[in-house]
């Protein structure tokens, strides 16, 4: 994690790179360019903040959210451009995925092509994001969130999910958010569980706190790592949140159910969805609505 300091940007910042990497005959920054999950700006997801965060290890990601995400879109290419200018970039290696969270597109950048060209990058990768094909629910429940599904552990570009920042928007307007798991792969860094509403008993068992409050600390983040409320099984979780809806229907709930928000492309949705489901020529109706399959510890597995 060791850095130096390799120059500073136009308006004074220090900035920092890995001290192996500075010493390196050559650096190539490969990186996914996407929608960021707390910002938006001409570079979000991708290689300027690779150079930005990436090479800058803890250290610099610190100095950079210094300031806070309203500023991230400013600060991003005066970072960027202070290490291309100051460090042996040889070669920018974009990676741009489709809805399905598969590799589409490779595109390789000269140093002196990154700045103008990773913008155009964006827009493309924008055009590719999951996406859940209704506007509004009361509530959404999503199986589980990770690291390794997205930096916030759900992405809000997809879920909407009351979204701990006040500098993006999109995706689902849903009342209630449910979490019920983390992944395996996110070892217990459960960031993203501030923008849920009731979480389980299950997940809450499985968050490593050392790993979740440095990643919120760095970023200065804490509202991404609040504790919702804490349910024994999926049912009540479920049922909590839909007790605290207002305004809706109680007979004819709106429920979504996804496995994560980087996998969309089959959802489940209550019967009250169900003709509006039909009428889009974007979804198929897969079979017919089923009891709920809790077991008998009201779980949904």
């Amino acid at each position: 994690m060791e850095t130096v300091v390799i120059g500073t940007t136009a308006e004074g910042h220090q900035v920092r790179i890995d001290k192996n990497a500075a010493s390196a005959d050559g650096i190539i920054v490969a990186g996914r360019v996407k929608p960021h999950t707390d910002f938006r700006g001409p570079y979000e997801s991708g290689l300027m903040k690779m150079m930005t965060i990436g090479l800058g290890k803890r250290e610099g990601a610190d100095i950079f959210h210094d300031a806070g995400f309203a500023h991230i879109p400013r600060l991003i290419p005066l970072f960027g451009r202070c290490i291309l200018k100051n460090a042996k970039i040889a070669l920018g290696f974009a990676i741009l995925e489709n809805a399905y969270g598969q590799t589409c597109k490779f595109a390789a950048l000269r140093p002196d092509e990154i700045d103008e060209k990773e913008p155009l990058l964006l827009e493309e990768a924008r055009t590719h994001l999951p996406f859940i094909f209704f506007d509004e629910a009361d509530v959404l429940i999503i199986d589980r969130i990770g690291k390794d599904i997205s930096g916030d552990g759900m992405d809000p570009n997809v879920t909407g999910a009351s979204s701990c920042s006040p500098y993006v928007s999109g995706g689902l307007k849903a009342q209630r958010t449910v979490v019920l798991d983390l992944t395996p792969a996110t070892h217990g860094a459960a960031l993203g569980i501030g923008a849920a509403h009731t979480i389980t008993r299950r997940l809450f068992e499985k968050i490593n706190y050392e790993s979740t409050y440095v990643n919120a600390i760095t970023a200065r983040a804490l509202d991404f790592v609040r504790i919702p409320c804490i349910l024994d099984n999926d049912r009540e979780a479920v049922q909590l949140a839909l007790r605290t809806c207002v305004s809706i229907d109680r007979g004819n709930p709106r429920i979504i159910r996804i496995a994560d928000s980087l996998h969309t492309e089959t959802i489940w949705i209550s019967e009250a969805m169900q003709d509006e489901a039909l009428n889009n020529p974007k979804l198929t109706v897969l079979g017919e609505p089923e009891p709920w399959s809790f077991n008998s510890e009201g779980n949904l597995w």
